[in-house]
């Protein structure tokens, strides 16, 4: 589970800003609460906030983490990292990004924090966190003086961390290192970063994970149902799923007509050669197979998400999403966020959105309602119940739309201005 992500000096972030899922004591809506090892926590965070500040960089850092957790073992020496420290500043623009992640792994909880440039990873450290002080596991430092690593040990962990540590690059993460020779101690936290947490953001191609899912042999029959339940619960008139693989010519006949050559051959390696069908039935009772590229944006969105959300609530899994709403109408949008409420429901969601009618009282806790605004000192991460002032029963979504928490964009009359 997602306790605590931070961010320091990365794109619109020049101060460090905080994504809590931690309950307050407020004792509303007590469905969107849950307790792990005796740690409190919300089911579900919304971000809200003008275009440019900040949203989708909340849930873009993490991927970076989750990315160089899971991928940079197989970095090789001098690759680049996705730095992108906070460019309206001097001083910020030599500073280290820094990323600091607290989840429960397992039944424990961890402290991850890395910080890094573009040439190298300049901070590594793994805390457990089953007392208040912490139990170290290992840090690493770099030394600009020796230009050397500086490494700390605890005392708990074993195995040959000397000799994987000299594995370690400059460009690549000890504890992606340590997974890969399955170093036994640091597989809970690598399979959190590589299974337990779901990222979507607007970037990623649609479709595949869907797609890949139902083509996978030896899928059950049971699988494919609840797909096509979860398509049909959101009034979507689908009856029956088809995946099939299909030679790359056959493949590129789907492409729009003008689709750049980069773009094709994008698509390309990331559909593996799918072909896509949903069937609907006639009022006469025949069933009529439809491309996916023909149904709408809407249920294209919904068959994307069905696997992350499905999943992740029966494992209890954490899933971000960027613009969930997108594609969407408000009541669905509400309804998959409800599905992570249930009371039995132990999963957990984070994502950005510009549905204000999602703002109710009766749906989330003020706790549960996170803003990004910017500032002439870079954007800035709060929540709503940092006011004090706001009550239970008042309207979110009226209140938010008249300024009264801020993150709102200060609109003009886009060129119309009179001579």
């Amino acid at each position: 589970m997602l306790i605590e992500f931070r961010i320091q000096n990365y794109r619109c972030f020049k101060d460090e800003v905080v994504l809590s899922l931690l309950s307050t004591k407020d004792s509303s809506l007590k469905s969107n609460t849950f307790s792990r090892d005796d740690i409190g926590l919300l089911k579900s965070v919304a971000l809200y906030g003008p275009n440019g500040s900040g949203k989708s960089t909340v849930i873009l850092a993490l991927e970076i983490v989750k990315d160089l957790v899971t991928t940079s073992s197989s970095h090789k020496p001098g690759s680049a990292l996705p730095a992108a420290p906070y460019l309206f500043d001097e001083s910020s623009k030599e500073k280290p990004c820094r990323f600091e992640v607290s989840f429960i792994a397992g039944k424990v909880p961890y402290k991850y924090a890395i910080e890094i440039v573009k040439e190298r990873v300049i901070f590594e450290s793994l805390v457990e966190m089953p007392e208040k002080k912490g139990r170290l596991l290992f840090s690493r430092e770099y030394d600009r003086k020796t230009e050397q690593y500086n490494w700390s040990w605890g005392r708990s962990l074993k195995g040959e961390k000397d000799r994987l540590a000299n594995m370690t690059s400059q460009s690549a993460l000890f504890i992606s290192v340590a997974a890969q020779f399955n170093q036994e101690q640091f597989n809970p936290v690598y399979e959190w970063f590589s299974t337990n947490l779901r990222i979507i953001t607007t970037k990623d191609l649609p479709l595949l994970v869907t797609a890949q899912a139902l083509a996978s042999e030896g899928i059950e029959a049971n699988d494919k149902k609840r797909v096509v339940d979860f398509l049909k619960d959101a009034d979507f008139e689908i009856d029956d799923i088809a995946v099939s693989r299909q030679d790359v010519p056959e493949v590129e006949k789907l492409f729009p007509p003008g689709i750049p050559d980069k773009a094709k051959s994008q698509l390309r390696d990331r559909l593996g050669g799918l072909k896509v069908e949903l069937g609907h039935h006639t009022p006469s009772g025949k069933l009529i197979r439809l491309p996916l590229e023909a149904e709408s944006d809407g249920t294209q969105r919904l068959f994307e998400l069905a696997p992350p959300w499905l999943l992740s609530l029966s494992a209890g899994y954490v899933v971000l999403v960027d613009e969930l709403d997108r594609s969407l109408h408000p009541l669905l949008t509400r309804k998959l966020v409800e599905a992570f409420h249930n009371p039995q429901a132990k999963a957990q969601l984070v994502f950005s959105t510009h549905d204000t009618t999602l703002l109710d009282p009766g749906l989330f806790r003020r706790d549960q309602v996170y803003l990004t605004d910017r500032t002439p000192e870079g954007s800035v991460l709060y929540s709503l119940s940092d006011y004090k002032s706001v009550r239970k029963t008042e309207s979110l979504q009226k209140g938010y739309l008249a300024g009264r928490y801020g993150a709102i964009p200060i609109l003009r009359s886009f060129g119309l201005h009179e001579e």
